[in-house]
């Protein structure tokens, strides 16, 4: 009983919750449950008392719990890639990653599937490129910075949108490498806001890389917001206790597709869905999917 109830303050005194905001209207995160040998930790979201939601914290001292992205390819379809591949796998959760075309269901902006080009237009309005490594990382790079990525194999930093050279050179690193790549809309990069006021309402979902300033463990958050709620309003709030309420620098956060292709689900350690972490659509009609698994 001791043993537990040390887990449990320990696991609260990490996240520094809800006991701390200051304002009824400012966001705030209540510690739910652990999952995956408390590698990953699922919290419910509060916004001016109400509960919009939750974030899933996926640890990554570890080292066990990885990502991996699927995007449509020819004739196999994504939930074909997926479903081939998770064989054997512990999955966590999957959700849909990149904005997609109307109508021939195609990632938009730059996209590059384990070195196979789904699209390489790079899109000249989202500044966020996202790399997922094959070790089972994440980057997400700033295309509004010159040198946006570091290429280790060419020994210097590129930028794909801004330099029609660095475009081909990027794209035959990632096929050489093959590096998995998609684009979205940037909302915070280290710690500073890069988006405009957006007044639209919708469902949100967010993923965060942060890092915990008081031992330096890197968590991969997403936030599921099935409350319509404006992006500048979520984001801000979202930036706000982590910075400000939990201590956290915020390495890079992003916004992940929630339109017609709105694909979410999560997993417990048996294999069995929860129910309430689950998107509207099915995963037949993805076009893209980033999925976290353990390994």
């Amino acid at each position: 009983m001791k043993k537990d109830f040390f887990t449990i303050k320990t696991l609260l005194a990490i996240f520094l919750l809800s006991s701390i905001t200051v304002h009824a209207q400012y966001l705030s995160e209540s510690y739910n449950m652990s999952k995956y040998n408390n590698s990953a930790h699922i919290c419910t979201i509060y916004y001016s008392g109400i509960n919009y939601g939750n974030s899933i914290w996926l640890s990554r001292k570890s080292g066990k719990i990885k990502a991996k992205y699927f995007a449509y390819k020819g004739t196999t379809s994504v939930a074909e890639q997926y479903n081939e591949w998770k064989k054997g796998k512990q999955i966590i959760l999957y959700c849909s990653g990149a904005y997609t075309t109307e109508y021939d269901a195609i990632p938009v902006g730059l996209t590059i599937n384990d070195g196979n080009v789904v699209n390489r237009k790079v899109d000249t309005k989202m500044d966020g490129l996202v790399v997922v490594e094959a070790i089972g990382g994440v980057r997400i790079a700033n295309l509004r910075e010159t040198n946006a990525i570091y290429l280790q194999s060419l020994g210097k930093s590129v930028n794909p949108r801004n330099n029609p050279t660095h475009t081909n050179e990027f794209i035959a690193w990632a096929k050489d490498y093959s590096a998995t790549v998609f684009q979205t809309n940037l909302l915070y990069f280290k710690n500073t806001k890069y988006f405009s006021y957006v007044p639209a309402s919708a469902e949100r979902r967010l993923l965060v890389l942060a890092t915990n300033k008081n031992n330096n463990e890197l968590y991969h958050i997403i936030y599921n917001i099935p409350k319509s709620v404006s992006l500048t309003i979520i984001a801000e709030q979202i930036f706000y206790n982590l910075y400000y309420n939990m201590n956290m620098d915020v390495t890079g956060m992003i916004n992940l597709d929630t339109g017609a292709r709105d694909i979410f689900q999560m997993y417990d350690e048996y294999g069995k869905t929860m129910d309430y972490l689950k998107g509207p659509h099915d995963l037949n009609i993805a076009s893209n999917l980033l999925v976290y698994y353990y390994e």
